[in-house]
């Protein structure tokens, strides 16, 4: 019962790493498919920003998904010792 109450949050946090994961890729392949028009309108502090928060809520996302993992490895292994005791 803890397990999956632990494990529960890993199943949104997965699904949002595909999605973030997926919006910083999508916008790499758009700056480099219409590079030459961002150039020429000077919009390339724009597309950096753009590309800089996406990247920043991969990571975030990240760091929340190894800190579930962390505790969920931490209850299931001090359970499979108490067990033992």
């Amino acid at each position: 019962i803890c397990t999956t109450s632990l494990g529960k949050r890993l199943i949104g946090l997965n699904f949002l790493r595909l999605q973030t994961e997926a919006d910083f890729r999508y916008s790499l392949v758009r700056v480099r498919d219409n590079a030459e028009s961002i150039a020429f309108y000077g919009g390339e502090d724009i597309e950096s920003e753009e590309i800089s928060n996406r990247l920043t809520k991969v990571v975030e996302n990240k760091k929340d998904l190894i800190k579930s993992q962390r505790n969920l490895e931490y209850f299931t292994t001090a359970y499979q010792y108490l067990i033992q005791v």
